[in-house]
Parts: structure tokens; C-alpha cells; sequence
């Protein structure tokens, strides 16, 4: 009875681990946060804004299907691209400019360093 116990506690702590890690991944992705940094960084309007807040909300629903289908982050590409595409449609040609140093500098942040 008492290795149930410690098994099932066990269970529970792994669990708890599970969670806190998901939650964390979740909110590391708001759609209002990252369309707040392209509006700053890229002079956006509202309109801009609000469009590519709904790109990125319906991106967002399409990793959570991949997550909940136990999909890894390379199933994520696709609907990522696809995301990109949407959103330098409803930029000027400057904007692109600035749009493509902004996606740089993000892989640059996520990107480990290259070893020779």
C-alpha cells in the first residue's frame, strides 16, 4: 500500500511538472505581445496591427492541434511560414524591409552560436 502511495505522488509531482512546463511554453507566445513589438519596431497602423493579431491568434490555434497531437516543434514550420506570408501582405515594401532584420534578429536571439 505504501509503494501505491509513493507511486501515485510520484504520478501527481510529474504531472504537476507537465503542466507548469505547458503553461509556461503558452505564454512565452501572446499574439497581442508580438504584434505590439512588429507595431513598434515597423511603425504598423491599427489596422496592421489588429490583422496581424488575428494571424497570430489562429497560429497559435494551429500549435496547439499540433501540441495536443504530440506534433514536435518541426510540424510547427508550415503554419509558420504560411503566418509570414499573411503578414507581409499587409506591409509596405519598407515595412518588409524592417519585417525580415526583425525575423533576423529573433533567430539570432533563439539560434544557438555556431562552433567551428
Amino acid at each position: 500500500m505504501k509503494k501505491m502511495k509513493k507511486v501515485l505522488l510520484i504520478c501527481c509531482i510529474l504531472l504537476g511538472i507537465t503542466k507548469i512546463s505547458h503553461a509556461q511554453t503558452q505564454k512565452m507566445f501572446v499574439p497581442e505581445d508580438r504584434a505590439k513589438q512588429l507595431q513598434t519596431a515597423l511603425k504598423l497602423s491599427d489596422s496592421q496591427t489588429n490583422k496581424i493579431i488575428g494571424y497570430y491568434k489562429a497560429l497559435v490555434v494551429q500549435m496547439d492541434s499540433v501540441t495536443t497531437a504530440g506534433g514536435n516543434g518541426a510540424a510547427f514550420y508550415p503554419f509558420m511560414d504560411a503566418t509570414k506570408v499573411k503578414i507581409k501582405a499587409v506591409l509596405t515594401p519598407e515595412q518588409n524591409i524592417g519585417y525580415e532584420d526583425f525575423l533576423q534578429q529573433q533567430r539570432a536571439k533563439t539560434d544557438p552560436p555556431k562552433q567551428n
